[in-house]
């Protein structure tokens, strides 16, 4: 018998023990984790991986993502009761048990075994969640159960068919027996759909937060080793779901599957009745667009029903018209050919094409999906809520027209829709109940640690105010309202999901239309015809846009501004003057300061809305995570230059600019004596490389600022040097020598025909070059 000393002791280790249910997406993309408490059933972290490794949409392992998420929620592994994980390419186990092997036999892998068997990614409790039900149960686990509602999952794949029966099933599944089944385009019973078949669309009925399947679509697919195709698109046929055809459109256009937000922006540009000049777009509008031909007819791309009724035909999916439509414009345009994918490289009549395809492909699922979506309400009519998730619920354009059909009940869509929102579902499966995470949600991430070692660590490079935070929002309004400033907003924990909310923002006045052409070119240095939207205060949203105007937080529909609206805020007016706007509602404590921020505007020039995009600048770069992460995109945006617009950090309570560089425009540097330039890293090396223009020398640097960052991936440490002089000029810069000496040493080794041509403003020109993109610290 255990004594009552022991059993005290027991008792006391359990009561000291705070448990937690962790939900993991990991291998495939969009790698995420999600921490609850299990006993409350409190969201306590949600995040993703490319936060921390800076690499957009990135997959793979996550034990350091688990790390960073228990430390943020004060947690160690003993606090873990549950683990619940989904990979909807290939089971879990498989992934892990084939690194294991490849361990073993000493043969190459496509992840390090070491970081697989990580104890804080390969646990011994782990079990296993189909794709669609875990997106279903996150969905509804962000708004709360409700007495009946729907859940419309539609996707580009879930998992195949042998997850659902036998020895290959997921450990938490959807039952399939009473379901109706459809296998591509033919309804089917259950035990006829073949194992290697995907679910791609679904239907839950919501009942206080439990799931019954009430439809599922499967389509046949590639075998499962099986990476390309014939169209050399992974992600295509025979996979016919409305995801993975759109995402197809993707590939041909962009050369990238996951584009599909670009395709949704370039639609519109693909309608010749459509081009509303707000202003914005200037370069896109004097090459490509005026080329735009309109097609008379078109093959079509999405067929019949995803749902069919009786004697109904079902959903096909034609490839071989999307090339039929290029042809088709292409024939208007003149002689044009197009690459196997990513045709927006070769030349502005492709591009010309190109919209002509998105807007065709945008369409398109537009008729399918709605026709769907409204079957689903058919079959479950007394519902008070549906909830649209899965990759396809992206589609902010399809959703706002899903909303405008059901303004009898709530149409929902979670700010993390796609795949890192089947994490929330794997947290929630191991809990007694549905919990209600509305009250936490989207802003779920850590917990950043105060600016100041940031702001110390880049502190020769910036200027810094500390005030009271009310004058901050104020000042930040006035420079908004005055038209000249681009506000870097940091506030708090980090969004989940794909969105920039209010916590890592970057706000412009929506009343200068030139402000979209600054922050595509300059600041995030990305195309020049995608649109960005609007922040407005709730209350006023009616008399800005037409329709309804529900509650819309997460920026996940997008609705028609008025014609007045669209001429006093053309930076928010896209070509066919719609917007995709976020509410901001007096209720939502969470962006107290942002919406303030709004206010001041609205008090000062009567317009209630702010222009809002993700913090991001660098090339391919997520949403910015970390405070010494804020400050660094920062710095890479003023780096470039910001011309007549002044750009400004601001961090509760305190205002950043960038600082004046020492050298000015002319190459003059007074201090050049008393400044000792020093390389700011110290893992780095250059390589000479040769292209048409000769030769290049490139800079990488391994050592960036933020912990986790994978340089070799971002490559984010990557700098072209403008030349040899600027090569040799970095290669000096070891702290030891001041810039006059540095600019004397250059000039003593130039040989007589080289002197005429290089001076010591020259010289200092290039240490300006490296200073202002944080390569050197001049350190006067």
């Amino acid at each position: 018998m255990r004594s009552p000393l022991l059993l005290a002791l027991l008792a006391g280790s359990q009561a000291l023990r705070r448990p937690v249910a962790l939900g993991l997406v990991k291998y495939a993309h969009n790698a995420c984790c999600c921490v609850v408490d299990a006993t409350t059933g409190r969201l306590l972290f949600a995040g993703e991986k490319e936060r921390l490794t800076r690499v957009k949409n990135d997959g793979g392992c996550v034990g350091d993502l688990v790390r960073h998420a228990l430390q943020a929620c004060h947690r160690t592994p003993e606090d873990v009761v549950s683990v619940i994980a989904n990979d909807h390419h290939r089971a879990v186990q498989e992934t892990e048990a084939a690194a294991v092997r490849a361990s073993r036999l000493g043969i190459s892998s496509l992840m390090d075994p070491v970081d697989v068997l990580d104890p804080f990614n390969k646990w011994d409790m782990q079990r296993e969640m189909s794709h669609h039900r875990a997106h279903a149960l996150g969905a509804v686990a962000t708004f709360g159960p409700t007495e009946r509602g729907l859940v419309i999952c539609m996707d580009g794949m879930g998992d195949r068919a042998k997850r659902f029966r036998g020895a290959d099933a997921a450990h938490v599944r959807d039952s399939l027996k009473e379901c109706v089944h459809v296998l591509n385009s033919v309804p089917t019973e259950w035990k006829d759909v073949p194992d290697t078949a995907r679910e791609c669309e679904t239907v839950y009925r919501e009942d206080r937060g439990s799931l019954t399947p009430i439809f599922k679509r499967w389509c046949h697919t590639q075998p499962e080793n099986d990476l390309l195709n014939a169209y050399g698109d992974w992600f295509a046929s025979p996979l016919d779901s409305l995801g993975a055809g759109y995402s197809h459109a993707s590939h041909l256009i962009f050369g990238d599957w996951n584009a599909c937000g670009k395709v949704m922006g370039l639609a519109p540009w693909g309608s010749t009745e459509n081009h509303y000049d707000a202003g914005w777009g200037s370069a896109t509008r004097t090459s490509w667009a005026s080329s735009v031909p309109k097609l008379d007819d078109r093959p079509t791309i999405f067929k019949g029903a995803v749902w069919p009724s009786e004697g109904e035909a079902g959903l096909s999916l034609d490839r071989e018209a999307m090339t039929g439509i290029l042809a088709a414009a292409a024939s208007k345009v003149g002689s044009v050919a197009f690459p196997v994918k990513n045709l927006w490289k070769t030349g502005d009549p492709q591009r010309a094409c190109a919209a002509v395809l998105a807007q065709a492909v945008q369409a398109d699922l537009e008729a399918v999906a709605l026709q769907f979506v409204e079957k689903a309400r058919h079959e479950v009519p007394h519902v008070s809520r549906m909830i649209l998730c899965g990759g396809v619920a992206l589609n902010s354009v399809l959703n706002g027209k899903i909303e405008g059909m059901f303004p009898d009940i709530d149409v929902k869509v979670p700010p993390a829709p796609g795949d890192e929102g089947c994490a929330l579902g794997c947290a929630v499966a191991a809990l007694d109940k549905v919990p209600d995470f509305s009250r936490v949600l989207p802003r779920a991430g850590a917990e950043p640690d105060p600016p100041d070692e940031a702001l110390d660590h880049f502190g020769e490079w910036l200027d810094i105010e500390y005030e009271d935070d009310n004058n901050l929002i104020e000042k930040c309004a006035a420079m908004v309202a005055e038209e000249h400033t681009i506000v870097f907003w940091f506030d708090g924990r980090s969004e989940f999901g794909p969105r920039a909310l209010g916590h890592r923002s970057i706000i412009a006045p929506a009343t200068r239309g030139d402000s979209v052409d600054f922050i595509n070119d300059v600041v995030k240095g990305r195309e020049d015809f995608r649109p960005l939207a609007p922040a407005v205060l709730a209350e006023e949203a009616h008399q800005w846009f037409e329709g309804e105007c529900r509650a819309s937080p997460f920026m996940s529909r997008v609705w028609v501004l008025t014609e007045e609206a669209a001429a006093r805020v053309p930076a928010c007016a896209h070509v066919d003057r719609t917007a995709r706007p976020q509410t901001v509602g007096e209720d939502e404590t969470d962006v107290a300061r942002y919406r303030r921020l709004i206010r001041g505007v609205f008090r000062k020039i009567g317009v209630p809305i702010v222009l809002n995009t993700s913090f991001n600048t660098k090339p391919g770069e997520p949403i910015v995570e970390t405070c010494r992460g804020a400050v660094a995109s920062f710095l890479a945006a003023a780096a470039r230059g910001a011309g007549a617009w002044d750009l400004v950090l601001a961090f509760p309570g305190i205002l950043v600019r960038p600082r004046a560089c020492p050298i000015d425009d002319e190459g003059r540097f007074e201090d050049a004596s008393e400044s000792f330039p020093a390389r700011r890293h110290e893992r780095w090396e250059v390589r000479e490389t040769w292209n048409d223009d000769g030769a290049s020398q490139i800079l990488y640097v391994r050592d960036l600022d933020e912990a986790l960052e994978d340089a070799e991936r971002t490559g984010r440490g990557t700098h072209v040097f403008l030349d040899e002089l600027e090569g040799r000029i970095y290669g000096l810069c070891d702290g030891g020598s001041s810039a006059a000496d540095i600019a004397s040493s250059i000039l003593d080794e130039l040989d007589e025909d080289e002197s005429e041509e290089v001076t010591r403003e020259d010289v200092y020109l290039r240490l300006a070059r490296l200073w202002r993109r944080t390569l050197i610290r001049l350190m006067v």
